[in-house]
This record gives structure tokens, sequence and C-alpha cells, in this order.
């Protein structure tokens, strides 16, 4: 059994995908298999796996239909045998040695994760990444103190605290036990709710701070931020679902509260990509789909559980609005964001 199984989902990456795999096939830790999901690609990505293939034995192929990355995903551990797994984004990187020194860390404390800190790489400059936490050992009563009141929220306008795992070793043993997967009709957020599950699982966390091991590739461009995710909001409200059907009989932690903060931000971020630059869709069809929204059957409860907290004035507006349905003022408010506070945020981090 290898020590860790590396697991590529792979869609049309062709131009950054030696890249990722060179920095794989070259760690320190040199027991490890790695697993590249070729999931449909129609570019040259299925024949860089192949040339990589025949000269290194650690790696494994798949090649399947276009299913989504959660498809990919879950093939990948359909097949992995290591003791611990590990996910990487075909677009991005990882230091040589971050394996061996993960790996290290999950061996001496017996952990059920563990995870590095990020750098962010954009197209002129790397900005360091870093989680709020402290740095070190967590047991049971410190994740109880420290992660499951942030598990599913951080707040207003915040996913929970552990959003994603590319930077993270997890405990294979516990995803197989439990049956853990990616949930395959989430077209985003589908990370986020594997560790949502997954921490509800864990008994230890060893967290590195200030060792950025993962190179994340921000790719400010056409094809990332001004991308429209067709029937987005139909995936966001699946995962919604599922995070509440995981939490709705767990006392303590605020979980209700925290899902409402998430329900709250899925129909924040279900407008706005329905005024997405890219989206072709008539006016008629965009304010239908946000009617949808305002229409959601656990947008009330939502509501209602959040309305009474204190809340920013932006915040409390924007939920006003939903309570009132007022799809026009939503529309505008989500128009300006995209239009204007966006560009501009991105044009700073240039």
């Amino acid at each position: 059994m290898p020590l860790v199984s590396i697991i590529v989902p792979i869609y049309n990456m062709e131009k950054y995908l030696r890249q990722c795999i060179d920095s794989l096939v070259n760690q320190t830790l040199k027991d490890i298999e790695i697993i590249l999901v070729n999931d449909g690609s129609t570019d040259s990505s299925l024949s860089i796996c192949r040339e990589y293939e025949k000269v290194d034995n650690r790696i494994k192929v798949v090649d399947k239909s276009n299913g989504g990355a959660a498809s990919a995903r879950n093939a990948g551990c359909d097949i992995a045998t290591g003791k611990y797994l590990g996910n990487v984004d075909p677009d991005d990187w990882v230091e040589l040695d971050m394996y061996e020194k993960m790996f290290n860390i999950a061996s001496k404390y017996d952990v059920d994760i563990v995870i590095c800190d990020m750098i962010d790489e954009y197209k002129h400059k790397s900005v360091k990444a870093e989680h709020f936490l402290e740095d070190g050992y967590y047991n049971y009563e410190k994740i109880n103190a420290h992660i499951y009141p942030y598990l599913v929220s951080t707040g207003v306008f915040r996913y929970g605290i552990i959003d994603g795992n590319c930077h993270m070793l997890l405990r294979r043993e516990i995803i197989t036990l439990n049956s853990i997967r990616f949930f395959e009709e989430a077209k985003r957020m589908e990370d986020y709710l594997f560790m949502v599950e997954y921490l509800l699982h864990t008994k230890s966390i060893y967290y590195l701070k200030g060792d950025y091991f993962y190179h994340h590739r921000k790719l400010f461009s056409s094809d990332r931020v001004e991308k429209y995710y067709t029937d987005l909001w139909d995936s966001l409200a699946k995962v919604n679902q599922k995070i509440w059907n995981l939490i709705k009989d767990i006392e303590g932690y605020n979980y209700k509260l925290q899902w409402a903060h998430t329900c709250i931000l899925a129909a924040k971020d279900g407008i706005t990509n329905e005024i997405n630059t890219n989206n072709k869709r008539s006016f008629k069809e965009k304010v239908s789909t946000i009617n949808l929204i305002c229409n959601y059957k656990d947008l009330n409860r939502a509501i209602e559980l959040v309305y009474s907290t204190k809340l920013p004035f932006i915040y409390k507006f924007f939920i006003w609005c939903l309570k009132k349905k007022y799809i026009l003022l939503l529309y505008c408010i989500a128009f300006v964001n995209n239009k204007i506070i966006f560009p501009a945020r991105i044009l700073l981090k240039k």
C-alpha cells in the first residue's frame, strides 16, 4: 500500500498539466501513487497523461466520459489504495517536499487531516493565503471549540472555515468507512460539501501554519472569472439541502444558523451568476431565475433564522429584498456588484 494517493481531476488542461504532474512525480516522498483522471478532455490532456504513465509506474490513468470534477474525484477515490489521500487541481502545482513533510506530520501525530497553507498565484504576483486558525495539533476537544462553530459558515456572506481540500492530507479510511463521496450533482462547491461531511467524522487535525506548499493558480480571464454556470442555482440548492440533512439533527454549534448564512450566500451567488457577462439568456429568463431563487422553499427558513440577529446594513438590506421578493431590485444590486465592484477588485489584485 502506498503512503499517499494523489488524485488529479483533469478536463482540458493541456496548458498547465505538465507543470502539475512534474511537481508530483518529483516529490521527495517516493512511496506514492498518482491518479490522473481524464474527465472527457477534448484537448491533448489524455495524451500527456499517457506519456507520463509510460515512464512512471506510480501513475494510474483513468479515462472516462465527462461528468464534472466531483465525478472525476470519485473515480480517483474508487481506485486509491494509499493510507492518506491528497487532491491537486490540474492547473495548480505543489512544492516538491509537500507530501513528505505532510505525511511525516500525519504519521507522527496520527491525525485525520494535515493542512498546509497555499499561495494564490495571480498573473503578475503571488499572494500568501492562510487560515485564521492557530497552528499545531487539534484534538477532538479543540476541534469542538475552534472548528465546529465555523464548520458550515464563518459568518456573513461566507462559507465554512475549511471549504477545499487540495492543500490537505485526508485519512482514506474515514472516507471509505463512512461512504463519503463528492456530490456529483453539484457543479460548484462539491469540495466544500465533502469537507463538511468529512470533518463531522474527524477526531484530530494538524495545521502547518506558514508552510506554503500548495500553489493555487488564479486565472483572472474570460474562461474563469466571466464564466456563466448553466443551472448553477439548481446545483447550489442541492448542496444546501445536503448540508441541511447533515446538520439538522446535531445539537449545538449554531449549525442551523450557520446553514442559514450559507443558504443566503447561495442565493446571492445564484443571482450574481444570472448577471454574468457570458449569460446570453434574455432579461425575462434571468428575472425568472431570480424569482425562482426568491421562492426557494428553504430560503424563508434561513431568513427567519438570520433576520433577528445583528447584521451589517448591506447584508440585512439584501435579506430584506429576498424576503420581500423585490426581483428587479435584486437584479440591480447584482448588476452593480458584477459590473463595477467585482471588476474593480480584480484590477486591484493585478
